[in-house]
């Protein structure tokens, strides 16, 4: 396998893992939100947000590492 090929692929899993990130995102925020209108506010609603919080920090990792590899493609 080419570097080329190599370094598309890598970027394609990224994306994939990327894709994981936001549908866990969507699904638990959904849970967090119905907890809040339905006022249950209780451990499950903050384990909820600390839980969304980490996501998004995950998320933005990953779309840094996903920008590099798109520079690092410009040079092969």
């Amino acid at each position: 396998m080419s570097q080329l090929d190599y370094a598309k692929d890598d970027i394609n899993t990224t994306r994939l893992y990327m894709g994981f990130v936001v549908a866990s995102l969507l699904a638990i925020g959904g849970g967090v939100g119905s907890l809040y209108s339905s006022d249950k506010i209780n451990a499950a609603f903050w384990v909820g947000i600390a839980i969304v919080i980490s996501l998004l920090i995950v998320f933005v990792l990953l779309a840094k590492t996903l920008h590099n590899k798109i520079e690092k493609l410009k040079d092969l």
